[in-house]
């Protein structure tokens, strides 16, 4: 589910309670006054025990990262940002730009791990990648115009449109 709040855990503070834990069950203490000093259910107490019993000690140790292990191993990830440098026709797509879905389908032909289109943002992002939106133009526009219009002041802009009875709409005000 995760961390919704944001809350930062202390891994360390909790190996800690653990091994508490277990120590206090290790001396005789029952589970439900293990539990009830230790602030968490009998049944975390237990699972503990079992952690134990079928891993020993270090099973509840802290392993150095909390959640799900990344399904794409650290060599992949490394080809991924590879092969996204390449860029998309290299890799069988007809234009040269990245989109998630494609990145996604890379990955699954690739490394046969599936995941979201939704979801590639978050990878792309992890490894240093930020979406790029194209500025959108129109196909029949005259670049030689724009540069030019750009270039002119807005009085010359208002004495051509008036000579050749044209109007100026600001986008912003026309509602």
């Amino acid at each position: 589910m995760g961390n919704i709040a944001g809350v930062k855990r202390d891994f360390k503070a909790l190996e800690k309670r653990r091994l508490k834990g277990l120590k206090l069950r290790r001396e005789g203490m029952p589970r439900s006054e293990v539990a009830r000093r230790l602030g968490v259910s009998r049944h975390a107490v237990r699972q503990w025990e079992k952690q134990v019993e079928e891993g020993g000690e270090e099973a509840v140790l802290w392993n150095g990262r909390a959640g799900r292990l990344p399904r794409l191993m650290e060599s992949q990830v490394e080809e991924l940002i590879r092969m996204l440098i390449e860029g998309p026709m290299r890799h069988g797509f007809d234009t040269p730009i990245w989109t998630c879905r494609r990145v996604g389908k890379l990955i699954e032909k690739k490394f046969w791990i599936h995941y979201h289109p939704d979801h590639v943002w978050k990878i792309l992002r992890r490894i240093g990648f930020s979406v790029q939106k194209p500025i959108r133009r129109a196909k029949e526009r005259d670049e030689k115009y724009d540069l030019k219009l750009e270039e002119a002041s807005l009085a010359e802009v208002k004495k051509k449109t008036q000579k050749e009875r044209r109007k100026i709409v600001f986008i912003d005000e026309s509602g």
